[in-house]
């Protein structure tokens, strides 16, 4: 049944929070004067994959709402540079409480593969995210994070609790793969004690192999991975789960008419089709164009 969430519910959510810079952890020797060198010189700038991204993300969370109402969690997990605009979009019509997930914070002493993030890696992946931060009219990061935190709490809208897993484009770092591994558990755990169960609990995943998911939450069989065994058992518990995924319209767009010569018959996008349940898959479908 749809309800509201208590306060206490709520600051349960947000416990899971970081209050730091969301990608960049600028308590490294060097990391502040590189982000501020970056927010200095930076002109706001999105791609059509960030864009795109926003709308799918919009389009997904009010397709959920309007199917079950209510209060909500929804996960989002992917590059920031995708996700914020999907965020900042919802605030006309909920209210949003922003839950950026600690432990996924990036620098030269990072680990990637047995050597260290590049300052020359790092200085691509702040010059962005700071960009799409600009282009959606925030001069900052931190200026989208304040602006988001800072909306008034409306008694006649719904809340939706965004627990962001935000990654820079350095897709592969062990440290977004450990925070995944931390944070499904714990955050299964704050809502199996919540006063107020979610009237859905969504996740959105950048590039996801949205059938194949869906077909995993519902089977019977035992999926060991954090997040899939955090769908499932959510699933188990009575509360409705909802799957979306961002990035395949800008996938689509680029691949148009193409389809056909990749043996797709240029019918159907090849990342939306439902798998095989014994079909591994790579978190990502990695795209060789710009992220």
């Amino acid at each position: 049944m749809a309800g509201k969430f208590t306060q206490k519910d709520t600051e349960r959510l947000a416990s899971l929070g970081y209050e730091g810079n969301e990608l960049f952890d600028l308590n490294v020797p060097g990391m502040h004067e590189m982000y501020d060198g970056i927010v200095g010189s930076q002109k706001p700038e999105a791609i059509s994959r960030d864009t795109t991204s926003f709308s799918e993300i919009d389009r997904s969370v009010r397709a959920s709402h309007a199917k079950h109402g209510g209060d909500a969690v929804v996960v989002l997990s992917g590059a920031y540079r995708h996700m914020i605009g999907g965020i900042s979009r919802l605030q006309g019509d909920f209210n949003i409480k922003y839950v950026p997930v600690g432990g996924m914070q990036i620098s030269t002493e990072t680990d990637d593969w047995g050597k260290k993030v590049t300052a020359d890696q790092l200085r691509v992946q702040m010059e962005r995210d700071i960009g799409v931060a600009k282009h959606l009219g925030f001069p900052t990061m931190e200026g989208a994070r304040a602006t988001i935190e800072m909306q008034p709490h409306d008694p006649n809208k719904p809340t939706l609790v965004i627990v962001a897993l935000n990654e820079t484009g350095l897709h592969s770092l062990a440290t977004y793969r450990d925070a995944g591994a931390r944070v499904y558990p714990e955050l299964e755990q704050i809502i199996g004690g919540m006063d107020v169960k979610p009237s859905f609990v969504s996740y959105i995943g950048e590039d996801l192999f949205v059938e194949n998911i869906k077909q995993i939450v519902t089977a019977d069989r035992v999926d060991n991975y954090p997040r899939n065994a955090f769908l499932q058992r959510i699933y188990q518990s009575g509360i409705p789960v909802e799957i979306g995924a961002f990035g395949h319209d800008d996938r689509e767009n680029k691949m148009g008419f193409g389809l056909g010569s990749l043996g797709f018959g240029g019918q159907r996008s090849p990342f939306k089709d439902r798998l095989p349940w014994d079909t591994r898959l790579f978190e990502k479908v990695y795209w060789s164009g710009p992220e």
